[in-house]
């Protein structure tokens, strides 16, 4: 016999061996269980075995096994379930007979009913993946041309092939015997003011981290809520600083109904949760697949029909801080004193350390608003900054953002914060932003509304310099904060040299925006709004940030903040010397920015500027190319040169112009 054949012959008794094993170890140790249930209900008993132990195949299934008992003619019936949720879940229906097996006792006799195929027709497994453990073929089909759960359930497992068909048998809840009353009073939960956190899942993916779901916790107890967790199982712990409820399935609605309010990765449970009267919130996990759908579309409470009002959120891993701040924006609306607390949600613990000063003499309040894609240019920025600050003032530079990730705030603290007369803190603001339809277009996204929270925000500061990530410091910019401002004052800003042109060349649209549309009463006073300095008590006395955000959100304007801007404070401005931004648009080499149609005196001042300036911003984003050189290009890379993002910076910059 040749080594060929030998092989081959090897392999087909090894092949032949593991059949048996197979058939010895599972096979016939589901035929045993089988024979004993005969045993035990009798040879006329129909056995239901759940294939999986998820709840929420379990509620929907049973919602509809009426449909399919009648079907098949089938009165009496055991259902088979592995897992004590799982039982209880069965249990919600009434269902007179419920065992529960373990996972291997199911594997036997999902393997012995394979093997018999329709031989024993009184042992049904309810799943659509019944050779899953072999093969996995039911998981590949799930989601084809978009079907739900619910579909594949229905169609694949009960054979009911009316989608409209309406739920026969509805679960039942107790509600009559004080359970959920005495509940409360343990944990000392307020009835309608607690939210009930369910972090744990099994069956999709986890997509808030636990260091998420602490600081969720501790905006909620900063608006004023009673925080608890859901941990049914022994390996699920409270969320630091909430407390742990457990409390039978049976029990579930009226506990979600009389907490009010339920926060929870989609799970089993949150099928039952479905049912709640209560404010629902479900996230998935956004980039998550189920088969060929989309985890938050083939689990979808709503689509499922499992609830009509549950707010489902699918973040993909870097808008993960935009959902909870969404989430919590909307609770905060039902908080007592919400208008500041709202405001105050941020990665600090300690959240009411924001409204101080970082310093208590020479403090310089300096605010940015950035997302993750601009830290490389607010490096920059802080590099030039560095570069002329003085040892007698203090820096306390605060970062208004929305997505910015773990690694780039540790890089800015790391590398900035080393300074004894430097602070960096960082203000998540999506929350409040979300709130509202805020209009943009091109590369601007709505976190370019933050710096009209600043005055709101910094209610226990003088003064606060908002500055864009896009431009360079060639002073010292104490000399700008330090700027003298009276009451009637607001505001302090540089012209926009290039809008004013604008406005002044022949058959612009921006003349009858300006005269008609917003009816501004000095277009040559329009400014910039990447350089502003907040005269806080006396704005917030004039305006607070609902009255700016409902007049943000009212309309879409066609530049965006500085319309904004201008319709509310005309005439509340104290306008800076115009070095103090000096605006380089770097489509070529031209020094003339604004071009021939800018009043005279205009054109001087930016001239002079030019020629002397104080700060250089790089508006629209020209800074990134390198042909052509933008103007006053090399002050510029001067500051890139040392920022720790220099390599991505000049990649970018390389990659767009090839």
């Amino acid at each position: 016999m040749d080594i060929k054949e030998n092989i081959r012959q090897k392999l087909k008794q090894r092949a032949v061996f593991c059949a048996g094993y197979k058939y010895i170890k599972y096979v016939r140790k589901g035929f045993g269980i089988y024979k004993d249930l005969l045993h035990k209900y009798g040879e006329d008993t129909t056995f239901i075995v759940h294939g999986w132990p998820g709840m929420g195949d379990i509620f929907l299934l049973h919602e509809y096994l009426s449909y399919f008992l009648q079907k098949h003619s089938i009165c009496k019936y055991v259902v088979l379930v592995q897992g004590k949720a799982a039982k209880q879940t069965v249990e919600l229906f009434k269902i007179p007979d419920v065992e529960l097996i373990s996972e291997q006792e199911k594997a036997a006799l999902t393997s012995f009913k394979m093997f018999t195929m329709d031989q024993v027709k009184n042992l049904i497994l309810l799943h659509h993946d019944p050779p899953g453990m072999h093969i996995r073929i039911g998981n590949k089909l799930q989601g084809i041309h978009q079907t739900t759960t619910r579909e594949m359930l229905l169609y694949a497992c009960l054979g009911l092939e009316n989608e409209k068909i309406k739920p026969r048998l509805l679960p039942t809840f107790e509600k009559q015997d004080g359970y959920v009353q005495k509940l409360f009073q343990k944990k000392k939960l307020i009835p309608h003011k607690t939210v009930i956190l369910s972090p744990y899942v099994h069956s999709c993916q986890q997509a808030f981290p636990m260091q998420t779901w602490v600081r969720l916790a501790v905006t909620l107890k900063e608006l004023g809520f009673c925080v608890c967790t859901n941990c049914a199982g022994k390996e699920e712990h409270p969320v630091k600083g909430t407390v742990a409820l457990r409390f039978p399935l049976k029990y579930s609605v009226p506990v979600l109904e009389l907490a009010g309010y339920f926060i929870g990765m989609r799970s089993g449970f949150c099928d039952v949760a479905g049912m709640a009267k209560c404010k629902k919130y479900i996230i998935y996990r956004g980039e998550n697949m189920c088969g060929n759908n989309k985890e938050s579309r083939y689990f979808s409470l709503n689509s499922i029909g499992m609830s009509k009002d549950a707010k489902e959120y699918a973040p993909m891993q870097i808008q993960i801080r935009i959902t909870m701040g969404q989430i919590l924006a909307e609770l905060a609306a039902d908080a007592d004193d919400s208008d500041i607390k709202q405001l105050m949600i941020s990665e600090s613990n300690s959240d009411r350390e924001l409204l101080q000063p970082a310093f208590k003499q020479n403090n310089i309040a300096l605010a940015f608003s950035v997302s993750n894609e601009y830290v490389p240019y607010l490096t920059v920025t802080l590099e030039s900054m560095i570069d002329h600050m003085q040892q007698d003032h203090n820096y306390d530079i605060l970062i208004l953002e929305d997505d910015l990730t773990y690694d780039s705030k540790h890089m800015l603290k790391k590398v900035y914060g080393i300074y004894e007369n430097v602070s960096i803190r960082f203000i998540e603001i999506s929350y409040y932003l979300s709130q509202y339809t805020l209009y943009t277009w091109g590369w601007y996204r709505p976190i370019m509304y933050g710096r009209l929270l600043l005055p709101t925000l910094l209610q226990n500061y003088e003064k606060v310099l908002y500055l864009d990530c896009d431009l360079i410091l060639l002073t010292d910019v104490a000399e700008l904060f330090q700027t003298k401002m009276d009451e009637n004052e607001l505001i302090a800003a540089v012209r926009d040299v290039g809008m004013i042109n604008t406005y002044h060349m022949p058959n612009a649209k921006e003349k009858d925006y300006f005269e008609k549309d917003i009816q501004l009463k000095n277009p040559d006073g329009y400014i910039n709004s990447g350089v502003i300095l907040f005269h806080i008590q006396p704005f917030n006395k004039k305006y607070t940030a609902k009255q700016i955000f409902d007049h943000a959100a009212s309309r879409q304007w066609m530049w965006q903040d500085q319309d904004i801007i201008m319709t509310l404070f005309e005439g509340y401005i104290r306008y800076l010397d115009q070095a103090w931004n000096v605006m380089i648009q770097s489509e070529d080499t031209s020094p003339d920015l604004m071009g021939p149609y800018a009043p005279a005196e205009i054109q001087k001042a930016y001239r002079e500027a030019r020629n002397a300036p104080k700060l250089i911003h790089y508006i629209e984003n020209k800074h990134l190319w390198l042909n052509p050189l933008p103007d006053l290009f090399t002050y510029y890379w001067k500051y890139a040169k040392k920022s720790p993002f220099y390599e991505v910076i000049l990649f970018r910059a390389i990659k767009r112009n090839s």
